[in-house]
């Protein structure tokens, strides 16, 4: 929005036009308006004319990463040079075109460290059969981790975090790990019978009591109100709670009925 302005001063005589003018940075373009006034003393009176550009959402500007125009042609509309907005401060501008980015306008450095308070979500771990197996047939695990937001302070200001997990990785306790790219799934969401074998799932080898250990590896994003997400350097590994899994023979294998009973039931 462009307003122009016309005013008329009467002062004493002057020996000669004198120019003024005014300059804004760019947080007042961004965030507050600016009025841009130029204008010449000449004799009596002071000639000032300006124009105010008023932050908001031109309707007829296309949405997206800047430079926008307010017309096919026109001039570029301030209010695209400034990235994050927070508490009415521009924290980031984006450089125009052929105009090199200014260092003090860089988004806000945000280390692993910065988000401590913001914990990631494991969700469920899943093991089938619960907690105990069998030798040499396959016991199925899955992580519920997925993608999740949470909301908190970050730098002093209400933010989100985005953790997104990138690797699921085990421990089975009997010298084996495995790590996947996947979380894995139970054997009923995979249409498969119990102790078939799954893209996560492992074979025990030998009897025994093991300690179970799951591990998330999530990367991070953050953003201010609402705005743009910003990728956190780095990578931050979350362990789940150890599980003791029973492992036995077919025939030792503690079972809630015989099969006789239950012919439903696991492993008959």
């Amino acid at each position: 929005m462009h307003l122009i302005l016309a005013v008329f001063l009467a002062l004493a005589p002057a020996a000669g036009p004198t120019p003024m003018a005014s300059g804004c940075t760019d947080a007042q373009i961004a965030t507050t308006g600016c009025p841009g006034v130029q204008g010449a003393i000449e004799g009596d009176s002071a000639n000032i004319i300006g124009n105010t550009v008023i932050p908001g959402t031109n309707p007829s500007t296309p949405q997206g990463p800047g430079p926008y125009v307010d017309a096919p042609g026109g001039p570029v509309d301030p209010r695209a040079h400034c990235n994050y907005i927070v508490n009415d401060l521009c924290h980031q501008t984006i450089a125009r075109p052929g105009e090199p980015a200014d260092p003090e306008d860089a988004a806000p450095t945000v280390t692993l460290s910065d988000i401590a308070s913001f914990t990631p979500q494991l969700g469920t771990t899943g093991m089938e059969p619960q907690g105990w197996a069998i030798v040499r047939l396959p016991a199925n695990f899955y992580s519920g981790a997925s993608e999740h937001v949470q909301s908190g302070t970050l730098l002093g200001q209400p933010a989100e975090v985005r953790f997104t997990p990138v690797s699921y990785s085990w421990d089975y306790g009997d010298g084996t790990t495995a790590a996947f790219a996947h979380p894995g799934a139970s054997w009923a969401d995979l249409g498969l019978d119990e102790f078939e074998s799954t893209p996560t799932s492992h074979t025990f080898t030998s009897e025994g009591t093991y300690t179970v250990q799951h591990t998330v590896t999530f990367v991070a994003a953050f953003r201010f109100a609402g705005g743009p997400w910003t990728p956190i350097a780095g990578t931050l590994s979350v362990p789940g709670p150890a599980v003791p899994v029973v492992v036995g023979d077919a025939d030792t294998v503690l079972v809630e009925l015989e099969c006789t009973a239950n012919p439903s039931g696991p492993g008959c």
